[in-house]
């Protein structure tokens, strides 16, 4: 199994434009032989949302732009958008079909970030997994690897390793730059394939939307917390790693 992580800039509201090139990384990613392409957190969108998320053209767009990249994507892509539930979600686009494969359960209020107005957090009845090519990919959102740093009760990644057998942890993610934040970022989720020996794929956000940065973070680590690879910071990046 060949998966590429893609480090995204999407333009927040722009729908179409952003599809168009998620398509266009998803066909050099199959050029590569990739199986699977991961974007980041609400990649197909942009973030912050703010009040797009309540308008019904907008979450009209939003599934008009999923349906486009399941029919037309050479290979199932793994991305980020908002459902018309206000879920921050994760959906997989393959043989032309959409669903849903995760749903952030950690909503974060504070510093520059306002998710407990937009969204609806999801459960830990929700599966947040995924198989593929006889693997079992489980997807986490985000805040949701950040539990044991911020403070939460809950602990998503805990409870997808515990619960569902899990092969390979993913996490897609708009994290905001700040000093040093990327070598704790870096440091925390080594630590969580340590100690989980799972290996970890990490697609991050690039580009600066509403006065936030994003300085992408994207790695792939192994199952000994090993960093195989590092996306250049502030810029897109597309990397295939052979996951076997």
């Amino acid at each position: 199994m060949k998966v590429a992580l893609c480090q995204f800039n999407p333009v927040i509201g722009a729908i179409a434009l952003n599809s168009r090139r998620i398509l266009t990384f998803a066909e050099q990613a199959h050029a590569q032989k990739a199986d699977l392409i991961i974007f980041p957190e609400l990649a197909l969108c942009g973030y912050p949302l703010k009040d797009l998320v309540f308008l019904s053209d907008f979450t009209n767009a939003c599934e008009a732009g999923l349906i486009e990249i399941a029919q037309k994507s050479p290979i199932p892509v793994l991305i980020g958008a908002p459902s018309f539930e206000r879920y921050n979600a994760a959906y997989l686009c393959v043989d032309q079909k959409l669903e849903c494969v995760a749903k952030k359960r950690l909503l974060p209020n504070y510093q520059v970030f306002d998710e407990e107005r937009y969204f609806i957090p999801g459960d830990n009845l929700n599966k947040n997994y995924f198989d593929f090519k006889n693997k079992r990919l489980g997807v986490s959102i985000c805040e949701d690897a950040w539990s044991e740093i911020v403070g939460y009760a809950e602990n998503p990644i805990q409870d997808l390793v515990q619960k569902h057998q899990i092969d390979f942890l993913i996490n897609m993610t708009a994290s905001p730059f700040e000093l040093d934040k990327s070598e704790e970022r870096e440091q925390m989720f080594c630590e969580l394939a340590r100690r989980y020996q799972k290996p970890f794929l990490i697609a991050g956000q690039v580009g600066a939307n509403d006065g936030v940065i994003f300085d992408g973070g994207s790695l792939a680590i192994d199952s000994n917390g090993q960093i195989l690879w590092r996306a250049k910071s502030f810029e897109e990046d597309l990397w295939v790693l052979d996951a076997d």
